[in-house]
């Protein structure tokens, strides 16, 4: 089995070749990454340079790859390329990521907010620069289009600084969440765990939170279902005595999938084994409790030829 996984030099593409290494020993993992594939030495069989997600050559660029190296599965691990290669209809059908329904365009994260508010769960409101006139005491600004917690602002100076590019959402105090889940091919929730997550990659950590699994549930089921979709999906939300705010949904693994796994929630072996076989996993994981703390870890390969492919768009 031939998986390619991008963006290896974050944390999100690491744990995502270590997870795949776990569960299955001998596949053999191509490691591309837009800024430093050598990040992903150790972790991966091959490493390659690839351009950017939004480069004109990108698809390209990932096409010939696939064909040479005969890959069977795509995980990517950046927003951009989750888009971009599920737009495309050869890679999409390789590309292990979220499916929803062909219609919504819920990547760009001002149209997500419209389509959840028709849903009335409770989505934070969001707004284009240009028609905000809402006087929250916080807002956050950010990309409608991003990666990697990138282009975020709290509270800035002059909103027009910014255009449309950008959506604005009133900034909630409380415990923030990030929710992974996984729908099977048949549309069934199989399992989430909501984590809080404390510090920032790559030394954070992240503790389970149970005391709203219910009501977590329950919107859950019903985005499924609203969208039809199937696959990993990572929800976010600020939970505070007013109830549950959701403010993001990332349609892909998130950056916590080791640990998740670690956990009970091996959604990636789930989502492997649904890709290979194409029939609906429906077996539910067992979750645990626990806490989990990333550290900074040194690999050192000693008496070795490093070799890293970084020509392919110019082949």
């Amino acid at each position: 089995m031939n998986i390619l996984v991008s963006a290896v030099s974050g944390n999100l593409g690491q744990s995502v070749c270590k997870t795949i290494r776990k569960h299955f020993a001998n596949a053999n993992i191509i490691g591309v990454d837009s800024l430093n594939p050598l990040q992903g030495f150790g972790l991966c069989n091959n490493i390659l340079k690839v351009p950017f997600a939004v480069d004109a050559n990108y698809i390209e660029t990932i096409h010939r790859i696939v064909k040479q190296k005969e890959i069977d599965i795509i995980i990517p691990c950046n927003d951009f390329e989750v888009e971009v290669l599920n737009a495309n209809e050869y890679l999409s059908s390789r590309t292990l990521t979220a499916k929803f329904k062909s219609h919504y365009n819920l990547y760009d994260k001002y149209l997500c907010s419209k389509e959840f508010d028709k849903l009335q769960i409770g989505f934070c409101k969001s707004y284009l620069p240009s028609n905000f006139t809402v006087d929250f005491e916080n807002i956050i600004l950010k990309p409608r289009r991003g990666s990697g917690s990138k282009g975020i602002v709290k509270n800035p100076s002059n909103i027009f600084d910014f255009d449309d590019n950008y959506i604005i959402q009133e900034y909630k105090n409380g415990i923030e969440l990030t929710i992974p889940f996984y729908a099977n091919l048949n549309h069934i929730l199989l399992g989430f765990i909501p984590l809080i997550k404390f510090g920032t990659a790559p030394n954070n950590s992240y503790q389970t939170y149970t005391k709203l699994n219910d009501e977590i549930q329950t919107i859950l089921l019903r985005i499924i279902e609203a969208f039809e979709i199937k696959g990993p999906c990572n929800l976010q939300c600020i939970v505070n005595e007013d109830g549950i705010h959701l403010f993001e949904m990332n349609f892909r693994y998130s950056g916590s999938i080791d640990i998740q796994d670690q956990l009970g929630l091996d959604i990636l072996r789930i989502g492997i084994e649904e890709f290979i076989s194409n029939k609906a996993y429906s077996q539910k994981p067992i979750i645990l409790n626990g806490f989990a703390v990333r550290q900074y870890h040194i690999e050192v390969f000693k008496n070795i030829d490093i070799f890293c492919e970084t020509d392919f768009t110019h082949e």
